[in-house]
């Protein structure tokens, strides 16, 4: 975290984030994958009995969901949070190829909170409880990966975690985190 005079960074650098998000997404997947086994069974070492063509295709699902992951960021700053689509930016971190949605404004926090978490809930979290309902396997995976996915979102939460209802934040225009403008 860094602090300058005018404004207060809540910050992480990119490589941290994920290195950390290694962490948490093998930690993630175990424990997301536990009440999916006991409730239904199956095994993670099923998954190396998948041919190279499924591979590709989960593959594909997830490049085209980190798209959707940002649209849905976006989606939700402009009707949730009223904001402009002229004060959106999307692009990709060349460096750690990760695509990115950028609102170039401040608004309130619990706002951005919102705007943070729904890829998660939306992508992640609701699909892996309708996974553990329906006991659908690729549902499961689904769920888990964009749960997995999401932590540098649940890393973001966690850095506004002592932000007070109603103070303007906004996101880092480079780095995973967000700028808190001081009076």
């Amino acid at each position: 975290m860094t602090m300058n005079l005018m404004n207060q960074e809540l910050t992480i650098s990119s490589g941290k984030a994920q290195i950390f998000g290694l962490g948490a997404s093998l930690l993630g997947v175990l424990l997301l994958w536990t009440p999916y086994q006991y409730l239904w069974g199956g095994s993670l070492l099923d998954l190396g009995k998948l041919s190279s063509s499924v591979w590709f295709g989960w593959l594909g699902v997830l490049l085209v969901g980190a798209i959707v992951h940002e649209c849905i960021h976006a989606l939700t700053a402009v009707y949730y949070g009223k904001i402009q689509w002229s004060q959106t930016k999307f692009g990709i971190q060349w460096k750690s190829l990760t695509p990115y949605f950028h609102p170039t404004v401040v608004m309130p926090v619990e706002k951005y909170r919102v705007v943070v978490m729904m890829p998660l809930l939306v992508m992640g979290l609701f699909p892996y409880a309708l996974a553990l309902v329906l006991g659908n396997g690729w549902v499961l995976a689904f769920g888990i990966s964009f749960t997995v996915a999401a932590f540098g979102d649940v890393l973001i939460l966690w850095m506004m975690r002592n932000l007070r209802q109603g103070q303007p934040v906004q996101d880092h225009p480079s780095k995973v985190g967000l700028v808190v403008p001081m009076p």
